[in-house]
């Protein structure tokens, strides 16, 4: 009869046992403990057996039974991994060819990553020098009207909403108010300098950890015309001599300099060059009925510092308190405030009236992101070249693990090599690192602004900490690969060891790695025709040969008078703003039903504005003009489309004479236009209102015709000069402007455009290698096939067929990926996208199959052409 089997002992127990047991008395310890188990079994019962049982392993543990450490150590392992950098360098001495391609691979991808891992390192830096940074907040808005929510957040909120904040909501150390404003002109004696501007409350040292090099940090912006500029505006104003208490004039008010402080530094998400009392601008505007309104969020930020220990989400309860008590006095609008944290501002979210330097956590995740990939794609490289060199390896790997290597040892050979590699590579990818610092300022001008990606010890130290996990991770399945394999198997050819069925390792990595490559290629033609599309988009109105001049808040007249007299400039006209270029004002409206109101966007022209852009009347006519201060003239708007049917007004012809209200005040429809697209591709058309209220232009519109733009220009900036000295002249085409509001996408092409060339030449290399490596292989089978009769063309069939199909796959799996990714995600909120086609992304397909077969082909003929006696001769 079968014995019932006993119920084993803990096996932890056991295995510690083993662990730290001296060899010497483990089988008669393990025994004795063991066996007074079983008669505890009998005794006792299972439960407590082995309660007994851990207690005896647990007693056992002492000084005596413990074993010795070995003795090897620093000495042994030194002297092996001398071993293995030496046998590492002759193999890649000995072996140029894959040497030669896993540098340059590796070097191209870590010059993207280094140029990474500097813009990170910076950008993480923004705002950690202030004090206590991790308790200080901004109060950020969402906003919805009718119920409908604005995709946007804005960085800005109302400043009642710091009153509220400063009155009801205790844990709150500091609170201060700002108000962003254009840059000012402040005049000293006969000297006029235009400062960039903020008004704050005098809360703002303590809050924030700007230097302030003179004056009493607690009242310096506590009297009313109170000024802190900073030493650079100073030393602009006031040269070598001393600004504090020195009063200069600000729109013809005189003001006093309080302090000086030191200029913010460029990690700084506030910059400015003028701090002006917020006391002075809030007593200006306390007549102003909209000032303290709830809705009035455009232009004021608010910034507060929690007390130690307060929880942020007891403030956070208190903002929605007092969100709810203040949507209750407004109708169809609902502003809800949030905190944003100090070191979240940058990189952070896409928010609308940023105020100072502006990154989105989009952006450094995007360049992330691409960087890896490049990177992962060189690591194949080497993986694959490895692999494809196996071979050669296997008898080596087999005769050091014959002789006793472990699966450590060999393990940490090929980490070591993989590891040189790397580091050589990173010798020359810092030399192409300072070439791309360069290129990268010159793609995005914005990051001239945001970092310097200068070189210093502690980015050095980075740098090196990549290319050891570089080389780590180059390293890691080659060295797993040849580490497990048995003996029996390692002094064989490895190079058809299979995974996933029939796909080798080698064929994964190059469809890895030329997917990669097309959904770039792809990607990058598709943005690119978007982009195109972008910048020549209908708007339904001229904006061709067209100079925008901006106003300084100067008087035009002079200047008018000036350009009329250049025979180059055939019309002129002036606007509050330029349409079409991201840039909005907005009024509410209202029609017959005084509860129904709409926030309209709208811009402030002349005359001559509407016939100089082409725009297209259906009913009515231009305004009619008057004199300057003509009332009736003052009264006239002209609507669009959309207009009407918000309204419901009617035809074109019936609104003509119409009255609506515009911000209370009653205004005459004079004519009704074509709908046309004031916005860009990302917004689509919505109501829209010409206004004519000439004390407030900021623009000049020039209509111009000549061939000899840049003698045009020059006499426009000598008028310029002779009329405003102090402010350089900003004057650039309509055309050119609707491109700048693009260039995001434009950066975006030539980023992508440049990590796909990276990636086709990596990956380019990588095939490279593969195909000599599996020629070399088949040299004996390709002379044999030469012998019997083949012909280059099929020998060329017969080994390219394989890459082509990976190939082929790639393409089959690239373009839906990278048609998904562009049109749903990079382009998810453009209104008008263009319509892609077959013919928009096979060119680039075909460029990545020919670099690909031409490679095949070379070296297919290269070994067909050889010499089948050469090769066969000691067969």
């Amino acid at each position: 009869m079968k014995k019932k089997n006993q119920p084993s002992p803990p096996l932890w127990a056991t295995k510690f046992l083993r662990w730290y047991c001296n060899k010497q008395i483990l089988e008669d310890l393990e025994g004795d403990i063991h066996e007074y188990y079983l008669r505890n079994i009998h005794t006792k019962g299972v439960r407590m057996a082995r309660l007994i049982y851990i207690l005896d392993v647990l007693k056992f543990f002492r000084i005596y039974t413990i074993r010795k450490p070995k003795v090897t150590t620093v000495m042994s392992h030194g002297l092996l991994l001398q071993n293995y950098l030496k046998t590492s360098s002759r193999n890649l001495r000995h072996n140029p060819l894959f040497s030669l391609i896993n540098v340059v691979g590796l070097a191209i991808s870590m010059s993207v990553g280094l140029l990474l891992v500097a813009f990170i390192s910076e950008i993480n830096t923004f705002d950690t020098f202030h004090k206590d940074a991790e308790r200080i907040y901004r109060v950020n808005n969402s906003y919805a009207y009718l119920g409908k929510e604005n995709n946007s957040r804005y960085a800005s909120t109302s400043p009642i909403a710091g009153e509220r904040i400063r009155e009801s909501i205790s844990g709150i150390e500091h609170l201060l108010i700002l108000r962003r404003n254009p840059d000012r002109d402040i005049t000293y004696q006969d000297k006029t300098v235009p400062l960039e501007f903020l008004w704050t409350s005098d809360e703002f040292f303590n809050i924030f950890s700007f230097q302030l090099l003179e004056g009493n940090p607690a009242t310096a912006l506590k009297e009313l015309n109170s000024l802190v500029i900073t030493d650079k505006a100073a030393t602009k104003l006031f040269g070598d001599k001393s600004a504090i208490n020195k009063q200069v004039t600000l729109d013809d008010e005189i003001y006093t300099i309080t302090g000086i402080v030191a200029a913010p530094p460029l990690n700084s998400h506030l910059q400015f060059e003028v701090l002006a009392s917020y006391t002075t601008y809030a007593n200006a505007n306390k007549e102003n009925d909209n000032f303290y309104q709830w809705w009035n969020m455009w232009n004021h930020y608010v910034y507060f510092k929690l007390k130690k220990g307060q929880d942020p989400l007891t403030i956070q309860a208190g903002l929605d308190r007092i969100s709810a008590v203040e949507n209750n006095k407004i109708e169809n609008t609902v502003i809800q405030m949030y905190m944003q944290p100090l070191l979240g501002i940058i990189p952070g979210d896409n928010l609308n009236n940023t105020i100072g330097t502006s990154m989105e956590r989009k952006m450094v995740w995007m360049l992330l992101l691409l960087a890896i990939i490049v990177m992962i794609s060189a690591c194949f490289n080497y993986t694959n070249l490895s692999l494809g060199r196996s071979i050669r390896r296997s008898m080596e790997v087999g005769i050091r693990k014959v002789n006793g290597a472990s699966r450590f040892q060999v393990w940490l050979q090929f980490i070591v090599e993989a590891t040189i590699i790397s580091l050589v590579a990173l010798t020359v990818a810092i030399g192409l690192y300072m070439v791309l610092r360069n290129y990268f300022f010159i793609i995005d001008q914005r990051m001239d602004h945001i970092v310097t990606l200068e070189l210093t010890l502690p980015l050095m130290g980075y740098f090196v900490l990549l290319a050891l996990c570089v080389g780590l991770l180059a390293g890691f399945f080659p060295a797993l690969f040849f580490s497990r394999v048995p003996v029996f198997k390692v002094l064989k050819d490895l190079s058809k060891s299979k995974v996933l069925g029939q796909i080798s390792y080698k064929k994964i990595l190059i469809l890895i790695q030329y997917t990669i490559s097309l959904t770039f290629i792809v990607a990058v033609t598709l943005i690119y025709k978007q982009y195109r599309y972008s910048v020549s988009f209908d708007l339904g109105y001229n904006t061709e040969n067209i100079i925008n001049l901006k106003l300084f808040g100067e008087d035009p007249a002079p200047l008018i008078n000036k350009l009329r007299q250049f025979p180059e400039i055939k019309r002129l006209s002036r606007s509050g703003l330029v349409t079409s270029t991201g840039n909005y004002w907005a009024k509410r409206v209202k029609y017959q039903d005084p509860l129904d109101s709409a926030s309209v966007h709208y811009n402030e022209v002349d005359e001559n504005y509407l016939p100089i852009h082409g725009h297209k009347f259906l009913a009515g006519s231009n305004f009619i003009k008057g004199s300057e201060h003509d009332s009736a003239e003052n009264n006239q708007v002209i609507v669009n489309e959309a207009l009407l049917k918000r309204f419901e007004i009617g035809t074109p012809i019936q609104a003509i004479g119409e009255e609506i209200l515009v911000m209370g005040e009653k205004k005459i429809i004079q004519g009704v236009l074509k709908d046309f697209h004031y916005g860009t591709v990302y917004s689509d058309i919505s109501p829209f209102v010409f206004v004519y209220e000439r004390p407030r232009y900021g623009y000049l519109n020039l209509s111009v015709s000549t061939t000899d733009i840049f003698t045009m220009m020059e006499k426009i900036e000598n008028a310029w000069e002779k009329v405003d000295p102090v402010h350089p002249m900003s004057a650039s085409f309509y055309e050119d402007q609707i491109k700048e509001i693009y260039n995001e996408e434009a950066s975006m092409i030539t980023i992508v455009g440049f990590i796909a060339f990276l990636a086709i030449s990596i990956a380019s290399l990588g095939l490279l290698g593969m195909v000599i490596f599996t020629i070399e292989s088949r040299l004996k089978e390709i002379s044999i096939r030469k012998v019997f009769g083949a012909s280059e063309m099929n020998l060329i069939y017969k080994l390219g067929k394989g890459f082509i199909v990976l190939l082929l796959l790639a393409a089959v799996i690239a373009i839906p990926a990278a048609y998904y990714y562009v049109n749903t995600i990079i382009f998810e909120e453009v209104v008008y996208k263009t319509s892609f086609g077959f013919f928009d992304i096979v060119p680039g397909v075909l460029i990545v199959f020919g670099i690909a077969f031409l490679m095949v082909c070379y070296e297919t003929l290269r070994a067909a052409r050889s010499n089948p006696a050469t090769i066969l001769r000691n067969e």
